[in-house]
């Protein structure tokens, strides 16, 4: 699992190798992005159709969405996101993703 920076100690959420499997994320989730270095909160815009394993997500209360890695990508709910906002460094943008809306043409659908 990949540790906190300068923290030594490792977070609490699970690794690919201890659930067995890739958690998988979907278009409107929040999620929780955890490369290893820092903590931010995000909103998955739409999957990469292009890249296997690549979600755009927006992390700020702009428009442009960064395309993420889905290995560094753990979806969470609104309720587990208030209640940690402390965990992201983008805590000021919460709000705003919760709030935000993932248009359909963005679904594929």
């Amino acid at each position: 699992m990949k540790a906190a920076k300068g923290s030594g100690k490792k977070r609490s959420m699970q690794s690919e190798e201890e659930v067995g499997y890739i958690m998988r994320v979907e278009a409107g989730q929040l999620v929780i992005y955890d490369p290893g270095y820092k903590c931010e909160v995000g909103k998955v815009k739409r999957i990469n159709p292009y890249f296997e394993n690549k979600a755009f997500v927006w992390y700020h209360t702009g428009d442009t969405a960064a395309c993420t890695d889905m290995n560094d990508l753990y979806p969470i709910d609104v309720r587990f996101a208030r209640e940690h906002a402390d965990l992201f460094e983008n805590r000021y943008a919460l709000e705003h993703l919760i709030n935000k809306k993932v248009e359909e043409n963005e679904n594929g659908k």
